[in-house]
This record gives C-alpha cells, sequence and structure tokens, in this order.
C-alpha cells in the first residue's frame, strides 16, 4: 500500500497562562504497512526520518524530516521564522546499495545473536526490497544547543563504523566547522568545555561522565563508562575539543 506520512506537533506555552502562544505541525516519517495473512507489519521508510527541535537561548530550533534538504530553521518565542540557515551543497538521493548498511545500523544497538542476526536482516532487507525510498538522504538527524547557546547540528548517518560529524553555528547562524565524536557516543550536554553523553561499551548502554583534563596544547575530554552490571569504569575515550576556533576533533581508540 502507499506511505501515509504521520505528523509532527510542536507548540510553546506561555510559563504563566500555561497557554500556547504558538503551535505548528510538520510532516513526519512515512508509514508503510505490509499486509501479512490476517495481520500487517508497520514500517517506516528507510532513509525517511523525523523532524527534530531544541529549544535555545531565545528561540527554538528545528529541522524538518523527508525530502526537505539541508535546512534548519530559527523561530523566535512568539513563533515567527528568525531565520533559515541552509547548507550550501547539494542534496543526495538514497539508493537501494546502501540499505543493507541501514539495516546493520539499527541492528547494532540491541547485539543479537548471529541467528536473530540473520533472520532479522532476512526480514528488513525483504520488505524495505518493496518500498518506495525518498527522494532526498537526510541530512540532519539531531539539534543541539550549547551552554553558551551555539547551535550543533548532527550530520545523518547509517554507517554503524562512521563517527557522528556535528556542525557548529554561532548565534548569527554563521557555521564556524565541525566536530567528529566516537560513534557510539550519544551526546547530552556540550558546555565551555566539556562534553557529557552515553555511550555503548562492551555492547551494552552505560552511563558516561566528561571531565576535563590537561593534554599540552590541546584541551582533551575524558569520558569514561560505567557498566549498569559493573559498576566501575571499563572504557576510555578521548578527543580533542576547540570550542573557540573550532577544528575537525581528533579521536583517540577506547582503552580497556
Amino acid at each position: 500500500m502507499a506511505p501515509e506520512p504521520a505528523m509532527a506537533y510542536y507548540a510553546l506555552f506561555d510559563l504563566d497562562t500555561g497557554r500556547p502562544v504558538w503551535e505548528g505541525s510538520f510532516q513526519g516519517a512515512h508509514e508503510y504497512r505490509i499486509l501479512e495473512g490476517a495481520g500487517d507489519r508497520l514500517y517506516y521508510l528507510p532513509f525517511d526520518i523525523w523532524p527534530a527541535a531544541i529549544m535555545g537561548r531565545d528561540g527554538f530550533f528545528l529541522t524538518l524530516g523527508e525530502n526537505q534538504g539541508p535546512e534548519i530553521l530559527e523561530y523566535d518565542l512568539s513563533g515567527g521564522l528568525r531565520r533559515i540557515i541552509r547548507l550550501a551543497e547539494a542534496v543526495v538521493a538514497p539508493s537501494r546499495e546502501q540499505i543493507g548498511k541501514l539495516v546493520e545500523f539499527r541492528l547494532a544497538p540491541w547485539d543479537p545473536t548471529p541467528e536473530d542476526r540473520e533472520l532479522f536482516t532476512e526480514v528488513q532487507l525483504g520488505d524495505y526490497a518493496e518500498m518506495p525510498l525518498p527522494e532526498i538522504m537526510p541530512v540532519f538527524s539531531r539539534l543541539l544547543v550549547d551552554d553558551v547557546g551555539w547551535l550543533w547540528a548532527e550530520l545523518y548517518r547509517f554507517d554503524v563504523r562512521a563517527p557522528k560529524t556535528w556542525l557548529v553555528f554561532d548565534p548569527n547562524g554563521e557555521g564556524h566547522g565541525s566536530v567528529d565524536m566516537p560513534p557510539d557516543l550519544d551526546v547530552r550536554q556540550i558546555g565551555r568545555d566539556f562534553v557529557l553523553g552515553c555511550g555503548l561499551t562492551n555492547s551494552r548502554w552505560s552511563t558516561c561522565g566528561a571531565t576535563r583534563s590537561p593534554g599540552g596544547s590541546e584541551e582533551r575530554v575524558a569520558v569514561m563508562a560505567f557498566p549498569h552490571e559493573v559498576g566501575f569504569p571499563s572504557g576510555l575515550m578521548c578527543f580533542s575539543h576547540f570550542l573557540g576556533g573550532l577544528g575537525k576533533a581528533i579521536l583517540y581508540p577506547a582503552v580497556a
């Protein structure tokens, strides 16, 4: 059957009155149903994503999903569109050859047995084969605003081995470079000189703490993972972090 777009709704509320000052609805990911006997299976189209939004100091940012291109919308606190941050890059169309990497990417957090992995992969590839693809590959997948009001936009990826790349924009919407972070680091907060997040270590989700430590001419952030079952550090990942003149981060391998 034909894909049906889901909807994402956002609203700004006045904290004193509890009333919305702005409401907006945006197209979400497309749902696709595969009929099978008496039941059916519901999927979202491959390479189709939901909008992402984040509050800033004096407004909020929103990046749309499927087929919208490399744009981030910035709104003021009354819901008025302030500016559009647009990358001057050509859009890319997804291909059938990339679906295998997407299935592997979605399996990565679950650490299935070899038998379950083979079965899941076979079913997913078979179901995706009959679905249409979006016209445009997503560009952004997540937004964050750091402690000094700069916008961080994570680029969409579907390769489990690829680092997470964040583009950084100042409060005027000007780009100031990019930072690569470990592929298994789920960033929750970015400060002036630290990053705080969660990581996947030894096939288990772990909480992480980020601490600042001197590293010669560079400032390095040490991220230590604490498995739930053990309760002591089992891994250490470091990377260079530049919040002034931002450049490519240097990744250091995890050590036991």
